[in-house]
């Protein structure tokens, strides 16, 4: 999975990014966050 972090405010709110694709990674079509295990899937399967 790509890297997360999750950012702490003084006043409690939380922030969290992720790391951006590698170069040549399939873009995500749509603005549908995918769990762990269909990002897995997708990968696996536009690598084969």
């Amino acid at each position: 999975p790509r890297h997360t972090v999750t950012t702490t405010t003084p006043t409690g709110h939380e922030y969290t990014s992720r790391a951006p694709r590698l170069p040549g990674t399939p873009p995500h079509t749509s603005h549908v966050d995918y769990s762990h295990i269909e990002e897995r899937l997708i990968e696996v399967l536009y690598a084969a």
